[in-house]
């Protein structure tokens, strides 16, 4: 969560990232480094935002044939916001044992309900 100590969700950056690597074909490592060096990132954090953007870059196929498994909409034709954020959902739930599925599931419930709001900031 976001405060007045510049520290950054580091779910929300995850995928502030991933757009950004999508959309203008950069390096996920170097925006990494970037965006913690602009902020108030412990290495713990950190840690966790090298992860859920290495990890959901490494198993993108893998998360979308679970996510087109269990959706009636094939992954392209969703819209990006929610790609990225049922994506990391997915990846948390499957891949990361040490986070609660309850965070992973919050997150997405997150981004769908401020949207508009989260989108138009990155």
């Amino acid at each position: 969560m976001k405060n007045s100590s510049n520290k950054i969700d580091v779910r929300l950056e995850s995928i502030r990232i991933l757009r950004k690597v999508d959309e203008k074909d950069v390096l996920a490592q170097e925006l990494v480094e970037e965006r913690c060096q602009q902020t108030n990132v412990s290495r713990r954090d950190k840690h966790l935002l090298l992860e859920l953007v290495n990890g959901i870059t490494r198993h993108r196929l893998s998360l979308d044939t679970i996510l087109s498994f269990f959706s009636k909409i094939p992954p392209q034709k969703i819209e990006p916001w929610l790609l990225y954020a049922l994506r990391l959902g997915i990846y948390q739930m499957i891949f990361l044992d040490k986070i609660p599925h309850s965070a992973a599931v919050n997150i997405v419930k997150s981004i769908y309900f401020y949207k508009n709001l989260f989108f138009s900031c990155i």
